[in-house]
């Protein structure tokens, strides 16, 4: 199943929970942030790509074309495994930078203490 329906699904499920009471605002934003936001151009545009909390291959994202910003909400952290060993841990907001899926194995989003 491709990626960009997925996030639009989780996302609709999102409104519909909230529309209906089952989530607070609170619950999705503020203090329960569990998604980064990688991007295909620099200053958060271009095509988005949302990652949950947990551990993903960069084979899990297909096609993607280089990042260029990644937002990371307060209270998440981002592992990046490079290609050839070593690790990058990203805990706020990046404007512009240039990664593409050959210098990446895996990234791991966590949460911050």
């Amino acid at each position: 199943m491709n990626w960009l329906l997925i996030s639009a699904l989780l996302g609709a499920i999102i409104v519909i929970c909230l529309y209906l009471g089952l989530l607070k605002t609170n619950d999705v934003m503020i203090g329960g942030a569990t998604t980064v936001t990688l991007f295909s151009k620099c200053n958060y545009t271009g095509t988005k790509v949302p990652i949950s909390l947990g551990f993903h291959k960069i084979t899990e994202f297909g096609a993607m074309a280089p990042i260029m910003s990644i937002k990371i909400p307060k209270g998440l952290a981002m592992t990046i495994m490079k290609n050839g060993g070593g690790t990058m841990t990203l805990t706020e907001n990046v404007p512009c930078v240039y990664l593409t899926r050959f210098m990446i194995v895996s990234i791991n989003i966590t949460k911050t203490k």
